[in-house]
């Protein structure tokens, strides 16, 4: 599964923990959750067909969204996962990758009642191709 491989693929990046620690999570974080942090999802997958049916191949967006109490921070953890993930081909944790390429990056602030500075974010989609199991 494609969210699983990318998960463990950015939990073994030393230049990712050495900022995020063990905080990569799938899909969600807690909005009490220490930072900084990354969140991992997929926001659509269309699979690819030809003529005889399923290609074998799918074509994700995929969501890396970098959380930080600072925006020096937040830029540097964008950053890092954009070196990760940047052109990479080949196997990722048991997915083959066929192409990773940063497709658009939003940055964000968020401030909650009584905060002084609120959170950094930076919103990267990633355009992933990959393989996946031809239906029988």
């Amino acid at each position: 599964m494609l969210e699983t491989s990318l998960y463990n693929y950015l939990a073994a990046e030393t230049n990712i923990t050495a900022i995020t620690s063990t905080r990569i999570y799938q899909h969600f974080r807690d909005q009490n959750a220490a930072l900084p942090a990354i969140t991992i999802r997929t926001i659509s997958k269309p699979h690819i067909h030809n003529l005889s049916g399923s290609a074998g191949a799918s074509r994700a967006r995929v969501q890396i969204d970098s959380w930080a109490a600072d925006l020096a921070t937040c830029l540097s953890l964008a950053e890092e996962v954009r070196q990760s993930l940047q052109g990479f081909r080949g196997d990722m944790s048991g997915t083959t990758i066929g192409s990773c390429l940063l497709d658009n990056e939003v940055h964000l602030h968020e401030r909650n009642d009584g905060e002084q500075f609120g959170t950094f974010h930076i919103a990267s989609d990633f355009l992933i191709i990959f393989d996946e199991e031809i239906p029988s």
